[in-house]
């Protein structure tokens, strides 16, 4: 399999649009070439499609590996990219937070004072309106 014709793809029943894509690309066919398969890829041409139709048994295995590799190594790097983020988003939040935090902060401390001055005030006035009792 050194050229792929859209006659082929055609006759394996590849969709008219997709055929179109690749004719446009490669009017007389495309060679079978690692720099072909990318531009495949970014002409958004089916490529699972073909390998499906095309491979024989062995080299759809290899195929197929080779795609659990690539995805397992989009994830991963997914997920890091996300995992950054999320600690970008987060330092960016709390530091355009901080102002506000602090002003919270020293409100929250604040009431908490004046609280636990009620409760004094209030323990106080209520031990002068009676004798405490000794154990």
């Amino acid at each position: 399999m050194n050229l792929i014709t859209s006659q082929e793809l055609l006759a394996e029943g590849a969709c008219p649009h997709q055929v179109a894509t690749f004719s446009k690309r490669w009017p007389v066919g495309a060679e079978v070439t690692k720099a072909n398969c990318l531009t495949a890829v970014a002409l958004q041409l089916d490529i699972t499609w073909f390998a499906h139709y095309f491979l024989r048994a062995p080299a759809l295995k290899i195929y197929k590996e080779g795609v659990e590799t690539a995805w397992k190594t989009y994830q991963e790097s997914r997920e890091e990219i996300l995992r950054d983020e999320r600690e970008a988003d987060q330092k960016a939040y709390l530091e355009a937070r901080a102002p506000d935090w602090k002003v919270f902060q020293e409100a929250w401390e604040t009431a908490l004072k004046i609280y636990k001055e009620g409760v004094a005030t209030a323990l106080w006035t209520a031990l002068k309106n009676q004798k405490v009792k000794k154990r």
